[in-house]
């Protein structure tokens, strides 16, 4: 049977919440309820919209973005795992195996979506990774997202993950990053360890994995704070592809490094993990406007 929006209608039926269809393979939740409106893409379990009544949207989607099977929605929250970055084996893509897959609902309220993905639904040559996945989606005046990874198997496995999320700015000059001051951080542009000193400011291109062990980032955007508390995580990958990169990107505008930022919630480099059998490892973040 085609799972597509009429299908899953049919089986959830509840009230401020319905399934629409984007794209041949992309179906979405989308649920208006009385704290938010958001919208979910069951391809690549992805939070693409976050509105909190009486406000403007916290998350972030790419105006060129595209919706293409086995392609990653730039923009929303991809989460990419259970590696993040390139991965050690060979043909296995950036960023995980999951954030291409198409994830299934598995408990759907008006406050709630709980996702999963059992390892047997995705592609065969990722089979040695035994893991199954639950995404925890709580949709009130705050986001949170949190990531289940269960290890059914005999062995242990490596694990490294990071909700890729984008965030909207009004004004890339006066924006400000704060709760990693002092934080030790590699710089994936230059392969070098540095120190953060002060606000991290966006005035070209950044691609930092900071070991920051705290569970509180703050975006401070010309007036809007956006404020993330992580959970399970000590680690926050901050990105911006600036003016040269954007150029490299089909599905980027050239001018839209301006608009949005990525600062994400993740177990990578020093804070990778390890998933002993019979075992089940979650983190996850909780995204909120500070209104004065």
């Amino acid at each position: 049977m085609n799972k597509n929006a009429d299908y899953y209608n049919s089986m959830w039926q509840v009230e401020g919440v319905s399934f629409v269809q984007l794209a041949d393979h992309v179906c979405a939740i989308d649920v208006e309820n009385e704290f938010c409106y958001a919208r979910i893409s069951l391809y690549g379990g992805n939070v693409l919209s976050f509105i909190p009544n009486g406000s403007t949207p916290l998350i972030y989607v790419c105006r060129g973005a595209v919706l293409k099977d086995g392609k990653a929605i730039r923009g929303g929250v991809p989460i990419c795992a259970p590696w993040f970055g390139a991965s050690s084996i060979p043909g296995f893509p950036a960023h995980g195996a999951v954030r291409t897959a198409v994830w299934e609902p598995d408990i759907v309220t008006s406050t709630v979506i709980v996702l999963k993905l059992n390892a047997e639904s995705l592609p065969e040559k990722f089979a040695g990774i035994t893991l199954n996945y639950k995404l925890y989606i709580r949709l009130e005046k705050e986001l949170s997202v949190d990531l289940e990874c269960s290890n059914f198997g005999s062995k242990d496995v490596d694990f490294s993950a990071a909700m890729h999320t984008y965030f909207p700015v009004n004004d890339i000059k006066f924006l400000r990053i704060n709760g990693l001051d002092g934080k030790k951080y590699f710089d994936a542009l230059t392969g070098e360890e540095k120190i953060q000193h002060g606000d991290i400011i966006i005035d070209r291109e950044v691609d930092r994995i900071y070991q920051d062990g705290g569970a509180q980032i703050v975006i401070l955007d010309n007036g809007k704070i956006i404020r993330i508390d992580k959970r399970n995580s000590n680690s926050t990958v901050v990105w911006n592809p600036w003016s040269e990169k954007a150029k490299s990107f089909s599905d980027y505008e050239p001018d839209e490094y301006t608009d949005m930022v990525c600062v994400e919630v993740a177990n990578a480099r020093e804070d990778a993990r390890i998933i002993p059998p019979g075992t089940v490892h979650r983190f996850g973040m909780t995204i909120s406007e500070i209104r004065s």
